[in-house]
C-alpha cells in the first residue's frame, strides 16, 4: 500500500500457503520466516534419513556433533544438543552399545568423561553426513548462480552468528 505523507504504510502480506503468510514490511523478518518454513517442511526428510541408519534424531545429531579424532566432554554435548546432562548419559549409552562411540577419561581431569567416535562411528557418521547434506529438492532446482548467491548469503549470516556468539563469551 502506498505511503501517504505522515501516515504509516499498512503492512501487506504475501501468501505462502493456505495457512501461512509472510509479513513484507521487514525483509529480514521475511527472509527468516521463509527459511524457517523451508526447514520445517524438510523435517520429515531428516527423520527418514535417521531411520535409514536406524538412529533416533538425537542419536544422529550426537554423531554429527562429534568430530573424528576430537573427543568432546559430555557437558558440551548436552549444551550443543540443548538438553540436560542426564539425558546425554542415556543417549551416549545407546550409541555406545552399537559400538559407534566410546567413553574416555579426560587426562586433565579424571572426573570428566569424553565421548569419541570409534572407527565404526566415523564410517557411519561420514555416510550419514553424505545423506543429510544432499541438497534438498527446493535447493537442487535453483540455478548454479542462485546456489552460489544463497551460499554466500548464508556464509555471511553464519559469520555474523559466530561473531555474536564470541562477543557474548
Amino acid at each position: 500500500m502506498a505511503h501517504d505523507g505522515g501516515m504509516h504504510a499498512r503492512r501487506t502480506t504475501k501468501v505462502v500457503s493456505d495457512k501461512r503468510s509472510i509479513p513484507k514490511a521487514d525483509p529480514g523478518r521475511e527472509a527468516w520466516t521463509l527459511l524457517v518454513h523451508l526447514l520445517r517442511a524438510d523435517e520429515s526428510d531428516y527423520q527418514r534419513v535417521w531411520a535409514e541408519f536406524d538412529l533416533s534424531s538425537a542419536q544422529g545429531e550426537l554423531l554429527c556433533l562429534l568430530e573424528p579424532g576430537q573427543p568432546a566432554p559430555m557437558v558440551s554435548l548436552a549444551r550443543s544438543l540443548h538438553c540436560h546432562d542426564s539425558n546425554v548419559t542415556g543417549l551416549v549409552d545407546r550409541v555406545e552399545q552399537r559400538g559407534l562411540i566410546e567413553r574416555q577419561s579426560d587426562p586433565r581431569d579424571r572426573r570428566v568423561k569424553l565421548i569419541a567416535l570409534t572407527k565404526a562411528g566415523e564410517t557411519l557418521r561420514s555416510r550419514l553426513q553424505q545423506r543429510i547434506f544432499e541438497p534438498v529438492p527446493f535447493i537442487a532446482v535453483l540455478t548454479p548462480q542462485d546456489k552460489l548467491t544463497l551460499r554466500d548469503i548464508l556464509l555471511k549470516a553464519t559469520q555474523a552468528m559466530q561473531a555474536s556468539s564470541a562477543a557474548k563469551k
